[in-house]
């Protein structure tokens, strides 16, 4: 690669590089001293910032190709939102990327001796291991070097002089091998990970008793604690509740590590990422910022597309024109015109026509008449599941029209809650009282209110009594055609599963809406047509959902489920964490303190302990053990420090 001393021509990125060049704060002489005494390769090591390229990429699947001429580039350190709308190829380029696919066409370049992280959507992992067991086995290399440290603590007992020193020599290298990999640190790290992502519970739970979102967080943990140079991410927010999320967007913000991540997630797209790169038609295209920096972009460079559009048609069409004249008029001198005109035409670089509003899903939910004043009662609702209580005597009040948004951790019942209302609840029932006037629509987060051996079409009309040319007019606003009408419904991609519910849905006459999870599986610009359509429904709304934006647009009010009670919260999603997490400041500002107070004494217990078994160890001259405990002294001490700083 070439250097350049101080001086050298170019424009500087604002990092001191120039493309390939670097200013150098030091004379040339000094340079080619350093250069000749083994500087140089870390210097090109250093200079070379670009991590990942994609060279005119291009995919099928049978005869549907899905990527035409993608390029992009990711740097050292860069943060990059992979979007689209599903089934544009998304997934696919991180599998290449991982090399777990080969492309049709073009290629993907890596730096040489990078590591790369992958996490994809589908995980599976070997039987018979605990959850704790495959997280740990991200460190299997420090546990052989373990083992080889133990065999030759084993050795040295009664090894002469000379023998001794030899193995001490291996055991030292072995040893810093262990220190320079933080071997000390790794239970540490594993129990920060688990317990960001809300795992900390599941250590002895078999892996091979998880659901596929379990999964997911498993592998996340495991993604993260590799450290790699490249992390590669497929939907890292998924399953994740709101703590897991707020944990994770920090964690990535605050690492050093390149990402190139695909998700749906607006709020974590708009924290972390430094840059957008779209696969729209089969080419990519980036955006400097992120999420809502790339839909002001995009915006603008549509129009400003629409407008070149526009002129250069018009200047195409003023040339055809003096092109017929040219041959109307006849004469040689005529037709060397006209063929000069026709040459600039050929040559013409045209700008394609933007598509300005792209096809997507149309959704409409209407309203069924008055539905009265109370919509839903909840009266000592309690609720068990095996051994566990999700709800201890609660109560609740939504009046017609109310928009509800209900959170809470995984697995603390929220949809057990929508299960109960949409089987139970009636207006004479004692505890989950419903409107008399209510007619409940009910989105399912697994699809159970799908029938997996119809048809799509037999689905909408049976939900409906539509006719088979009203149930495909309804079906088409979802995207569907003509071909997808016989499909079997359990034959549907999750996405294609969503967007049949939302066409039943709308053709229900529901004038009251039990959510859960709607915008799982859509892609963005699904989303935001659901938004829409939800702001404009003039019925009663609770929704479950891990969207935030989602949230923050369509709830007014939001019920969190906490320790088995409700707890009202009135604004949207963004208000309800601003003050959760001010009264979570607020409350644990004394108890922060104490806990590092209880840190310290903890600690200095642990040193004192250590500092006793360092001299027993010197006192039987067991040097081995001696320089163990010399450095785990060391990393206690450092803690030590670390705590106190911290008061």
């Amino acid at each position: 690669m070439a250097t350049a001393m101080a001086g050298s021509p170019g424009g500087s990125n604002g990092r001191g590089a120039v493309q390939g060049f670097v200013r150098l704060p030091f004379g040339p002489c000094f340079y080619w001293l350093w250069a000749l005494f083994g500087g140089h390769g870390f210097f090109v090591k250093e200079l070379d910032m670009i991590l990942l390229e994609l060279h005119h990429i291009a995919m099928a699947f049978g005869a549907q190709h899905v990527l035409k001429d993608v390029s992009f580039k990711v740097q050292k350190g860069e943060k990059v939102g992979l979007i689209g709308e599903n089934g544009c190829g998304k997934s696919t380029l991180l599998k290449m990327i991982a090399g777990q696919e080969t492309p049709i066409g073009g290629a993907v370049s890596k730096s040489n001796g990078i590591s790369v992280g992958y996490l994809a959507q589908n995980l599976v992992f070997e039987a018979g291991e605990t959850v704790l067991e495959e997280i740990a086995s991200v460190f299997d290399d420090l546990g052989q070097i373990q083992v080889g440290l133990r065999a030759l603590e084993q050795q040295m007992s009664g090894l002469r002089d000379d023998e001794l020193d030899r193995v001490m020599q291996k055991y030292s290298r072995l040893q810093e091998a262990f220190d320079r990999a933080d071997g000390y640190a790794s239970q540490a790290k594993i129990d920060a990970i688990m317990d960001g992502l809300g795992i900390a519970s599941w250590g002895d739970r078999s892996v091979k008793v998880l659901s596929g979102g379990e999964k997911n967080l498993v592998g996340l943990a495991k993604v993260l604690l590799k450290d790699p140079d490249l992390l590669l991410l497929d939907e890292p927010g998924n399953h994740l509740d709101f703590e897991g999320l707020s944990w994770l967007e920090e964690f990535l913000e605050d690492s050093d590590r390149t990402v190139l991540m695909v998700s749906h997630d607006r709020y974590l797209l708009d924290r972390v990422v430094t840059r957008i790169v779209e696969i729209e038609d089969g080419k990519a295209t980036a955006y400097a910022g992120n999420y809502s920096t790339y839909r002001a972009g995009k915006m603008r460079d549509l129009i400003k597309q629409k407008a070149a559009f526009d002129d250069q048609q018009k200047e195409v069409g003023r040339l055809e024109e003096m092109i017929k004249r040219y041959e109307l008029w006849g004469g040689e001198k005529n037709a060397k015109r006209a063929r000069n005109k026709t040459k600039y035409l050929e040559r013409m670089d045209r700008i394609d026509r933007p598509v300005m509003d792209r096809r997507k899903i149309d959704p409409t939910f209407g309203l069924a008449g008055s539905s009265g004043k109370i919509a839903l009662e909840l009266r000592g609702y309690s609720r068990e599941v095996g051994d566990r209580t999700l709800f201890d005597t609660v109560d609740l009040l939504l009046e017609s029209g109310d928009r509800v948004g209900l959170v809470g951790g995984n697995g603390t019942g929220k949809s057990t809650f929508f299960k109960d209302v949409v089987s139970q609840a009636a207006w004479e029932h004692p505890v989950l009282r419903i409107g008399p006037r209510i007619k409940l629509g009910y989105y399912a987060q697994e699809h159970e209110t799908l029938s997996g051996d119809r048809t799509l079409l037999e689905e909408v009309c049976h939900a409906s009594g539509l006719s088979r040319e009203a149930g495909f007019a309804v079906l088409s606003r979802f995207l569907f055609g003509w071909q997808d009408l016989d499909k079997q419904v359990g034959n549907l991609s999750g996405g294609e599963k969503s967007r049949l519910q939302l066409a039943k849905l709308m053709v229900s006459g529901a004038n009251m809406l039990l959510l859960d999870e709607p915008t799982n599986h859509l892609d963005i610009m699904s989303r935001e047509r659901v938004e829409d359509s939800l702001e404009a429904f003039e019925g009663t709304l609770l929704v479950i959902s891990h969207d935030r934006y989602f949230l923050d647009k369509i709830a007014e009010r939001v019920i969190e489920l906490r320790e088995q009670k409700l707890h009202n919260h009135d604004g949207n999603f963004t208000d309800y964490w601003s003050a959760r997490k001010k009264a979570l400041r607020s409350a644990g500002a004394d108890g922060a303190v104490a806990g590092v107070e209880n840190q310290i004494e903890e600690s200095e217990n642990e040193k004192l302990k250590l500092e006793q078994r360092l001299k027993q160890a010197f006192e039987k001259r067991d040097f081995k053990q001696g320089e163990r405990i010399s450095r785990q002294l060391k990393l206690v001490e450092n803690r030590i420090e670390d705590l106190y700083g911290r008061l």
